[in-house]
């Protein structure tokens, strides 16, 4: 009993985070009444690679492996249980980096993860629609960051960033170049020459896998497809699926297109002007910028400019500190991953908001690595911040932060 007791004492600060966070997360479900997963997400959990190997069918791939239920209420139950696995990888990583921070500076950053679980980052976009795509590269990329923090599983940051692609190649430009840049950030911090190399050897291994995968996919993808688009609506009505067809997958793997006049005229211009694999690019990026709406994301960047302010300074405070130049050319790409990202992301989809949650996360998530090797640079932050922000504008801004959500796909 007594060793139970020290155990609870000593992971005390795990047992809130991962209180709070699941907290945050059910109340959201419940506000949102998302528990039952939607069918434009479901149907991911239908796919597996008998059906052919193609990036998005890793998670249906998964599921069918462990499960031979696949009835929505049965694969909402395992999307949950999984989120909150991820909770708690989150509330332990929280805790390590709580643990290594220095006392003065503790509870400036128990306020920081605040706002890192809050507002328009990942944590609460992930709710709006369960069993995404998304959930999957974050879980990969989270276990990766775990993964970062000992030396004999360096090899498997390698593994989960392919996986990362194998869930979507959209990976290439958001979780996998973030994996990229910790681990190169994490080689300017190790003294041993032997683990130096051996994580440059699975950074080079990373990138190089990775980019060869997203080429077999974007080229041979669609011919390693098994069935036709009737058998494949087929099987997927067998296992669950209650529509006809699955419009992202005939869209996405079968070129069937559901476009208006406008569209199909567009697009018969381009086919006449270009070459095929041209025109449907162009077609996409002129779908794409028609279907934009910045409005959507006006908000979510109004609510986190006063934390970007912030996050951009550190790293810029950092950057100027450093003479190391790998250090620098990081920290100067980890600030350039937030904008490539949404950029890029204008070209993948239409939704504004979820590729900028996505890169506002993966800078808080850099800022907050670097900041446990950078004690100084964030002891002084803290300080300018006390300094010159008032607590009631602290307090006000916190309480807009935490309690307001933004629909990734809305």
């Amino acid at each position: 009993m007594e060793s139970i007791k020290k155990f609870f004492c000593r992971n005390m600060t795990f047992f809130a985070i991962f209180l709070f966070l699941s907290v945050y997360g059910i109340g959201s479900i419940f506000i949102l009444d998302t528990w039952t997963m939607p069918s434009s997400t479901y149907v991911f959990h239908l796919v597996d690679f008998s059906m052919g190997f193609c990036s998005r069918f890793l998670p249906g791939a998964i599921y069918n492996f462990l499960f031979d239920n696949t009835s929505i209420h049965a694969v909402s139950v395992y999307s949950f249980v999984m989120y909150l696995f991820f909770l708690a990888l989150v509330a332990f990583l929280s805790q390590k980096l709580i643990n290594k921070a220095d006392k003065e500076i503790k509870s400036s950053l128990m306020i920081t993860l605040l706002f890192f679980f809050t507002g328009p980052t990942i944590f609460s976009m992930l709710n709006f629609v369960r069993g995404s795509l998304d959930h999957y590269w974050i879980y990969f990329a989270a276990l990766s960051v775990l993964f970062l923090s000992n030396k004999y599983c360096y090899g498997l940051i390698a593994v989960f960033s392919l996986l990362c692609v194998m869930v979507n190649v959209g990976a290439m430009v958001t979780y996998v170049p973030f994996i990229v840049l910790l681990m190169m950030y994490k080689t300017t911090t190790i003294s041993n020459k032997k683990e130096k190399n051996s994580l440059w050897f699975i950074i080079m291994l990373t990138i190089s896998l990775c980019l060869l995968l997203t080429v077999y996919f974007m080229i041979f993808e669609r011919s390693n497809l098994v069935y036709d688009l009737e058998d494949f609506s087929a099987i997927l009505k067998s296992r669950g699926y209650v529509e006809d067809k699955s419009y992202y997958f005939s869209t996405i793997l079968y070129s069937e297109d559901y476009y208006d006049e406008t569209e199909v005229a567009v697009l018969n211009s381009l086919n006449a002007t270009y070459p095929g694999s041209i025109a449907r690019l162009l077609f996409r990026i002129w779908l794409t910028l028609k279907s934009l709406n910045f409005e959507e994301a006006f908000y979510p960047l109004l609510l986190m400019f006063p934390a970007l302010v912030i996050i951009f300074s550190f790293i810029s405070k950092v950057f100027k500190s450093n003479k190391n130049k790998i250090r620098k050319f990081t920290l100067f790409c980890m600030c350039g991953m937030f904008f490539i990202t949404i950029f890029s992301g204008l070209f993948l989809s239409t939704d504004t908001c979820r590729f900028l949650g996505h890169s506002y996360t993966i800078l808080f998530t850099c800022a907050l690595y670097i900041s446990q090797y950078e004690k100084e640079n964030t002891a002084d932050l803290y300080k300018t911040i006390s300094k010159k922000v008032p607590l009631c504008f602290i307090l006000i801004y916190c309480l807009c932060y935490c309690f307001v959500l933004f629909d990734p796909v809305d």
